[in-house]
């Protein structure tokens, strides 16, 4: 059973990976900039590719993650 989770936990992780990136590619097309996390940096990134640092967070003690996927 545990082999079966893993499998299905890629599977999805793979998805949100490809539409993200689809979704963030349909923006910068479409002139509509997009916020990002890079690192530590909360950053813009405009439809001619530029960057723009909006802040610059602290390191966090414990690291993010998303123990659930639900799809809709």
């Amino acid at each position: 059973m545990n082999a079966i989770n893993q499998k299905e936990e890629d599977l999805i992780k793979s998805g949100l990976r490809k539409h993200g990136r689809l979704a963030y590619d349909s923006a910068l097309s479409k002139n509509i900039s997009v916020t990002v996390l890079r690192g530590n940096k909360v950053c813009q990134v405009n439809a001619d590719k530029s960057l723009t640092i909006i802040e610059i967070r602290d390191k966090t003690k414990h690291k993010v993650t998303q123990k659930k996927y639900k799809l809709k």
